[in-house]
C-alpha cells in the first residue's frame, strides 16, 4: 500500500519525539498530530504488548502545533496508543491525529476525545 501523499505543512514548532536512523528492521509505527491551539493540554504514550511505554509526547506550546514522528518498533503484537487532554474538552477545529503501522493507515480521527481515547496498532479498535 503506498504511503498517503500528504499537502505540504508548515514546519513543526515543537521537533519530533524521535526519529529512527537508517532503516527499521522491526515495525515502523508513524504519529502526525495537529493540535489545537490549546496544545499545551495534548499529550500521548505509545505502550508495548507488556505494558511498558515506548515512547511518548506532549506539553508542546500553547498555539497550534504540528508534530510528526517516526520510531521502530523492536517488539511484535498488539501496542497501545493512547491520547489525552488534560482539560478534558478533546481537540477542536482542525486538529486531527493519525496512525500508520508498517506504511498503513491505522486510523485517522479527528480530535473529539473528551479526556482521551486508547487505539489498537496495528489494529486500529478505539476504546
Amino acid at each position: 500500500v503506498p504511503n498517503p501523499t500528504l499537502a505540504p505543512v508548515p514546519n513543526p514548532t515543537s521537533p519530533p519525539v524521535s526519529s529512527p536512523t537508517g532503516s527499521c528492521s522491526g515495525h515502523e509505527f508513524r504519529l502526525e498530530l495537529q493540535t489545537d491551539e490549546y496544545g499545551d493540554e495534548v499529550s500521548w504514550e505509545l505502550k508495548d504488548p507488556n505494558g511498558n511505554v515506548v515512547i511518548q509526547g506532549g506539553n508542546y506550546p500553547s498555539g497550534e502545533n504540528f508534530i510528526e514522528t517516526t520510531e521502530c518498533l523492536s517488539s511484535d503484537g498488539v501496542h497501545t496508543f493512547k491520547i489525552m487532554d488534560s482539560y478534558g474538552d478533546g481537540m477542536i477545529g482542525d486538529a486531527y491525529y493519525k496512525l500508520w503501522y508498517d506504511g498503513n493507515v491505522v486510523i485517522h480521527h479527528d480530535g473529539h476525545y473528551i479526556y482521551g481515547e486508547s487505539v489498537t496498532v496495528p489494529g486500529g479498535n478505539v476504546f
